[in-house]
């Protein structure tokens, strides 16, 4: 085998093991005990509180080749850990990102801003049983629920409002070694998702003398970086566990834009022709500040059932179920009328490997509920009775009165 030969088959083999999870497989018996007490912090953070509520303010800067776009953020999160109910209200300069997620533990709901035209339809709302690109969360929230031991990691590793729990299984995780960060002596856990990502690997920055809280997490792809989280803690007087105060998200990646608009469209997959967009690399840099928390707030059933609307067009996406060996998503628009009924005007059912249309049950589950928290049919219903009701009574006082007229006349 000629030297020129054998350099090419190590260098090929060197990359091989670069992305092999042998590589970070081991554990040594020292990282151990280092590693058990870090998932039983994490534990520990994902069951001291019962429900938490954020207020969020942040700034970015997205510097490109072309252009530099200066944005203004702002999340609200309300979380019941408990039962795993979420809402998070994002509100960006950019509107394209800007958008009000709600899960009530079965359906997600999508809120999408009024000016935001979703296709040739403008939907209100979206309810989902699928964690398609609407139910994921955004990244820049990570810090917040790392700080509640939801940490993504293993078989998807994404945030998404169906996996906000602790995970049973870390298996994928292993130690890189120990590296001072901010004054802090911490160790590096890597996750390697290689057989659902080739490419991808994460790694958590530990602090482990502050119940291991998360101070540092990167994401790689391909060996390069793609995200950097630096992120610092405060103690409040009525939590056990530190959370966090403020961040900084340093993000490296190709972003959509529209080649004939100025502005920036953002990074969000949109419906767009082919020939009107362009990949656009970029740096964004957010820095956000918690400007509130309130620890175990009081909540209401309005807090995750938002009330329906006259007119108000919706769309449910129902996921096939896991037995069956559906084609598609099932997928229905209704627009509801002035009784809150739901009017269908477009279907699409699930459909077997014959081509069979099937019809889920559960289509409407969602209707019952949240027609019974609505604000605006009761009083209208009232009201409609007040005004029968009233004819009713003018009507026959005319009639006594006039009986009475006619009788006497006689």
């Amino acid at each position: 085998m000629s030297a020129r030969i054998y350099c090419l088959f190590l260098a090929f083999y060197l990359a091989y093991l670069t992305n092999s999870p042998a590589l970070y497989a081991q554990i040594s018996p020292k990282d151990q005990p280092m590693v058990d007490k870090i998932l039983a912090d994490w534990q520990a953070r994902y069951k001291t509180l019962e429900a938490i509520e954020y207020i969020i303010e942040g700034t970015g800067e997205r510097v490109s080749k072309n252009r530099v776009l200066k944005e203004k953020l702002r999340y609200e999160i309300l979380f019941e850990t408990s039962t795993r109910k979420l809402k998070i209200k994002h509100i960006s300069s950019n509107l394209i990102e800007s958008r009000t997620q709600i899960y009530d533990g079965k359906y997600v709901q999508t809120f999408l801003p009024p000016e935001y035209k979703q296709g040739k339809d403008k939907m209100d709302r979206f309810i989902t049983t699928v964690p398609f690109p609407l139910g994921t969360l955004d990244a820049d929230v990570i810090p917040v629920f790392a700080a509640h031991g939801i940490i993504a990691i293993g078989e998807d590793p994404a945030l998404r409002p169906f996996n906000l729990e602790m995970r049973s299984s870390f298996d994928t995780l292993s130690v890189l070694g120990h590296k001072m960060f901010d004054n802090k002596d911490t160790i590096i856990l890597s996750d390697y998702t290689a057989d659902l990502q080739p490419g991808r690997r994460q790694e958590f920055w530990i602090d482990p003398t502050d119940r291991s809280c998360l101070l540092r997490y990167q994401e790689y792809y391909g060996g390069k970086l793609s995200s950097d989280f630096q992120i610092k803690y405060q103690k409040l007087r009525d939590s056990e566990i530190t959370l966090p105060e403020s961040w900084v998200f340093v993000n490296y990646k190709s972003f959509i834009v529209l080649k004939n608009n100025e502005s920036e469209s953002g990074n969000k997959t949109m419906i767009v022709d082919i020939d009107d967009i362009k990949l656009e690399y970029a740096i964004t840099t957010r820095k956000y500040r918690v400007e509130s928390i309130r620890i175990n707030p009081h909540l209401v059933k309005e807090d995750f059932f938002p009330a329906i609307h006259p007119k108000e067009k919706i769309e449910v996406n129902i996921s096939p179920p896991p037995e069956k060996n559906y084609k598609n998503t099932a997928s229905f628009r209704y627009e509801m009328d002035e009784n809150l009924n739901p009017i269908l005007y477009a279907k699409t059912p699930f459909k077997d490997q014959a081509n069979k249309e099937i019809y889920p049950d559960e289509i409407l589950d969602w209707i019952p509920k949240q027609k019974s928290l609505s604000t605006k049919a009761t009083p209208k219903n009232w009201l409609n009775l007040f005004y029968f009701t009233s004819i009713i009574l003018i009507v026959a006082f005319f009639l006594r009165y006039g009986l009475r007229k006619l009788y006497k006349s006689k």
